[in-house]
């Protein structure tokens, strides 16, 4: 199944082309740059992208896009695009929301830390949070378990599958999102944060005794560091060993925050989600036979973006 991907969320556009779960390319802006340059650049990138996987428009099956939430002009644009292609093509279109982009990144950035702590029998939460300005936080939790897609595709919430590949030849992954996506004012993120995690896992975070391994990461941990420190506090994590000049840094934007564990880190490669990353989400709808629904950006607010 080939299938080519946008993701215009952010000002770093990408496009990638991958055959079922693996990638054939993806190009995108090196730097940033004004969304309303992805008009200019976007069908350069794709026919580009195609040249590279030796493939044109008609070898691809599926398409798949970011409806974000994300910048008002770019996800339109991207979103846009596929629309039409989908349509002079006569093949579906998948939309995946950002937060699901993101734990999928997220979860292929830390793979070799994350199959560590499931070898070990611990649980593995993702947690990616937005910035949506208006002091307001947009997130949602992913578990990631090991087991084989095709046995497990009638769970509905199963938004990204993973092969561990030639390190752990036997190891497969599987994303699952755990929670509606939410949208707290970022006063009121630590209470909700915490109280969204017990409600799906039944682990009060003040037990020291259970193993849950939660990785957090997105631009909100940059643009609102102290709450990064609140959860820290709350989960108690962090010795004295703890590298939290990291955060300091233009992209340190994934944290790991390990339940019980004095340990943190940060993840400088997760500041933008990716195209490669919405194929993978595409994938899944794809193989569980999911129905396209429309495509339409992603408002957190009405008749609002941000």
């Amino acid at each position: 199944m080939n299938i080519l991907g946008i993701d215009s969320t952010t000002k770093k556009l990408t496009v990638a082309v991958s055959r079922d779960n693996m990638l054939l390319c993806e190009v995108g802006s090196k730097a940033e740059s004004n969304s309303e340059k992805h008009m200019v650049n976007i069908i350069r990138y794709i026919d580009s992208c195609l040249a590279r996987a030796s493939l044109g428009l008609k070898d691809i099956n599926i398409f798949g896009v970011n409806l974000g939430p994300g910048d008002f002009t770019g996800t339109r644009i991207g979103v846009s695009v596929i629309k039409i292609l989908s349509w002079v093509e006569g093949k579906p279109a998948y939309g995946v929301n950002s937060l699901d982009v993101f734990s999928a990144k997220i979860c292929c950035n830390n793979i070799l830390d994350i199959l560590e702590k499931i070898e070990k029998g611990e649980s593995v939460i993702i947690s990616p949070c937005l910035d949506v300005r208006r002091n307001e936080l947009y997130f949602s939790f992913y578990n990631v378990f090991p087991g084989d897609f095709h046995e497990t595709s009638a769970f509905k919430n199963i938004t990204a599958f993973l092969d561990a590949g030639d390190k752990f030849p036997s190891r497969k992954l599987l994303i699952e999102r755990l929670e509606d996506y939410k949208l707290v004012n970022k006063e009121k993120f630590l209470n909700e944060f915490i109280k969204y995690f017990e409600s799906f896992t039944g682990i009060r975070v003040i037990d020291s005794g259970n193993k849950v391994t939660l990785f957090v990461g997105g631009n909100a941990f940059l643009t609102y560091p102290g709450i990064f420190l609140e959860l820290k506090n709350a989960f108690k994590t962090g010795g004295a060993g703890s590298n939290l000049a990291s955060l300091s840094t233009p992209n340190a934007s994934d944290i790991c925050v390990k339940a019980c564990v004095s340990e943190i880190w940060g993840d400088q490669s997760s500041f933008y989600p990716g195209a490669s990353f919405v194929n993978m989400c595409a994938y899944v709808k794809a193989l569980t036979y999911r129905k396209p629904g429309p495509l339409v950006p992603v408002y957190v607010r009405e008749f609002m973006c941000f």
